[in-house]
């Protein structure tokens, strides 16, 4: 529509950028999200630092790795890191190892989607277990419950919950 070449479009844009960055202010930032981003086909990754109460990127830098991770912190002036109250990020070790060095007295708080991913992961675990221990005494009480541990009690459905509390669950461990 304006008729600009891709080369004109671009330089307007980066000078937007450099405006923006120029005016931008990092003293209110106190809650910070680290996480990686993959790109493109393939295990190609990002890093990106966002500002939680502003929803904001704050900084991207190539990889997933503690050294990305540093990168990311060492955007932030000193006096701004001090001032971080917390992190969130998945539980993903390089991040954490990265925080803990460059903000450690900020709070590490882990995002909603992992910490059920690994509860669910444990009590399946545990399902497995004792279905195989309860097979050897040939009891099949826990054939096809899989799905009725991952529900959370308040959200049973009524027909399940009676199957659920059923006596023949008294030969459980877990029970």
């Amino acid at each position: 529509m304006l008729k600009l070449d891709w080369d004109t479009a671009h330089a307007i844009m980066a000078r937007a950028v450099e405006r923006g960055l120029a005016r931008r202010s990092l003293e209110e930032v106190k809650y910070v999200g680290v996480d990686k981003k993959s790109f493109l086909k393939g295990q190609n990754y990002v890093s990106v630092l966002t500002d939680l109460g502003q929803g904001r990127v704050l900084e991207v830098v190539p990889g997933r790795t503690e050294e990305s991770a540093v990168q990311l912190w060492e955007s932030l002036a000193d006096s701004q890191r001090k001032r971080g109250k917390a992190v969130a990020m998945d539980m993903w070790q390089p991040f954490v190892q990265a925080a803990e060095k460059m903000v450690p007295k900020a709070d590490i708080v882990f995002d909603k989607f992992h910490i059920p991913k690994h509860l669910n992961e444990a009590v399946d675990t545990v399902r497995r277990q004792e279905h195989k221990r309860l097979l050897q005494a040939d009891h099949e009480t826990l054939k096809g419950t899989r799905q009725l541990w991952l529900y959370a009690a308040r959200n049973l459905p009524e027909p399940k919950r009676d199957e659920f509390e059923s006596p023949k669950q008294a030969d459980l461990k877990t029970a």
